[in-house]
Formats: C-alpha cells, structure tokens, sequence
C-alpha cells in the first residue's frame, strides 16, 4: 500500500507528542509497513536515552522506498522520523521539488522555521510546545536522501 507524504507527515507529527508506542506500531502494521530489524549506525549517541528502537520500510507517492525509525522511552515515542531515498539515475529537481513541498508542509504546520547548514546538508528545524523537528537533504554514497524526523519535547527539552 502507497501512503502520501501529506498522510505520512500528519501521522508523525499528531503521534510523537500524544501516541502510546504500541498504538503508533500497531497502526504502522495496519498501514501495510514492513516492519525490519532496528540497527543503529553510531548516530545515536546525541539522542536522550532510548529503550526500544523499530524500523519500518515502505513506499510512498510515486513509489519512493521510505525508511520509518521510532525511538521509545517509557512506552512513549522520543522520535520519529521518515527517510526518502532516490537512487542515483533520478533527477535531483525531483529531489529539490519534493524538499520544498515537505519543508512547506512543515512550515504550514509549524508557522515558522530555522534554516541552517552543517557543510553541504541542508537543514531546517522547527519547534512547537510539544515537538521539535527537522528536514534535511543529503547525499550519501552516491544515494539521496530526504530525512524528517520529529522529537517529543518531554524528552527532548
């Protein structure tokens, strides 16, 4: 099952701040995600302390292999946050088009936003009472990627 990037953001962001982690699991495997194994790559050493990590993989809009990753802490979700990656024969405009419409999404929802840079990614955060968020783009090992990650304030201060 394809699920809209429009469908997909609302769902992160109205579940990181309020959702009990088995609610959100149980409504990713109703979605039709896959669920994989959680594997950390090193990067999680600057987030608050976690016990329990999923991952799932799936497709959105225009059949874009998307990777879902929850943080929980206390049977609550610390982060959540999505990762749209293109291979290397797509054109970067689709890449850039798709960042301005998430990044505009984020901003109506938000009503304000932060760029910045750390070398080539670009960055911009967001924040409310209740969450925090950011969107960036990449390109790692020659792949592209989008990545959108929302954190709960309760943990994340």
């Amino acid at each position: 099952m394809l699920i809209s990037l429009n469908n997909i953001i609302d769902l992160l962001y109205k579940s990181v701040a309020s959702s009990n982690i088995n609610i959100f699991i149980e409504h990713c495997n109703r979605l039709g995600m896959k669920q994989i194994p959680y594997v950390t790559f090193g990067l999680d050493s600057n987030l608050p302390e976690y016990e329990n990590g999923y991952r799932y993989q799936f497709e959105t809009q225009g059949n874009i292999p998307t990777t879902l990753d929850v943080l929980a802490k206390k049977g609550r979700i610390l982060q959540v946050g999505i990762q749209l990656y293109y291979k290397p024969s797509l054109l970067f405009s689709k890449l850039k088009k798709l960042y301005n419409i998430l990044s505009k999404k984020l901003y109506n929802i938000y009503g304000h936003e932060y760029p910045s840079s750390l070398g080539v990614i670009e960055i911009i955060n967001y924040q409310d009472n209740n969450t925090v968020c950011y969107i960036t783009k990449t390109k790692v090992n020659e792949v592209e990627a989008i990545t959108v990650r929302f954190g709960n304030r309760d943990f994340w201060g």
